[in-house]
């Protein structure tokens, strides 16, 4: 996980009241099971649901990371087994998900190749925008990922156009501003081949259309897809894209979902598909 994701969990796990009444060297892999049970029938903030499976997934493995810390300083007996690597807390877990799986809950709906060329074509939506929603469809960057690239992560290796992810630029949460940070995860430090018409839209963006935004020639360092005053910047929400389907003219549902910025994440290998 992300510095400020893992610090989140890690101040959530904090107020964990199964945790906080024994010192760590006294947790044990009943209190870990009886913590993922808790976790995966409390209601969320909103108290309208249960917390997702995938979410208690995902703290349970900073809860793991926080053991092989304290393994390390020697809280925890060298050749002990952790609480969270027990058999018993990974069955509940990989149970939650596959009832999950077996509910058939989407979350999230691919957007279709048609809206994303309506997108592309429509003199109405930003030309900023019309890029970027090209990129994303055609990389399946994530968010962060894309407005953390710089004009030089745009190169070519070996006669291949490429782009160079390495930093993403982070949502702001409290007490963390929005700023760039390590990408998600190790293996999201990646470089992208850039398909042929993705690269004649980045071409174009380079020579004439960031110019036209940031009011000088693009610079190495200068961000590729940047605001107005050529600062860094995310997208909060995703009503701007959702503004962008209806200006071309397209549902902003499918399936009975809403689209969003990450239905455009798979949407090129599943048209490839």
């Amino acid at each position: 996980a992300t510095r400020d994701e893992l610090k989140k969990r890690a101040t959530f796990l904090r107020r964990a009241a199964a945790f906080v009444a024994r010192p760590v060297h006294l947790h044990d892999e009943a209190l870990a099971v009886a913590w993922v049970r808790q976790m995966l029938t409390e209601p969320t903030a909103r108290g309208d649901k249960p917390r997702d499976p995938l979410t208690v997934r995902n703290v349970a493995r900073v809860l793991g990371e926080i053991y092989r810390f304290a393994r390390s300083r020697g809280y925890l007996a060298a050749g002990r087994m952790l609480p969270t690597e027990s058999r018993e807390f990974k069955s509940e877990i990989a149970g939650a998900l596959k009832e999950k799986a077996k509910l058939g809950k989407l979350t999230r709906a691919t957007c279709p190749t048609a809206t994303v060329l309506a997108i592309s074509t429509c003199d109405e939506v930003p030309e900023l925008r019309r890029v970027a929603t090209q990129a994303y469809y055609y990389t399946g960057m994530r968010p962060g990922e894309l407005h953390g690239l710089r004009v030089a992560d745009y190169r070519e290796e070996h006669g291949v156009k490429l782009l160079d992810l390495r930093e993403q630029q982070t949502l702001p949460r409290k007490d963390f501003p929005a700023r760039l940070a390590p990408l998600k995860t190790v293996w999201a430090k990646r470089r992208i081949p850039v398909h042929p018409a993705l690269k004649l839209v980045l071409d174009a963006w380079l020579s004439e259309g960031l110019a036209r935004l940031v009011g000088r020639a693009p610079r190495p360092d200068d961000f590729l897809f940047p605001d107005a005053s050529g600062e860094a910047f995310r997208e909060l929400s995703c009503e701007e894209f959702l503004a962008d389907i209806e200006r071309a003219g397209c549902p902003t549902h499918r399936d009975g979902l809403r689209l969003e910025i990450y239905s455009l994440r798979h949407a090129f290998a599943t048209a490839a598909r």
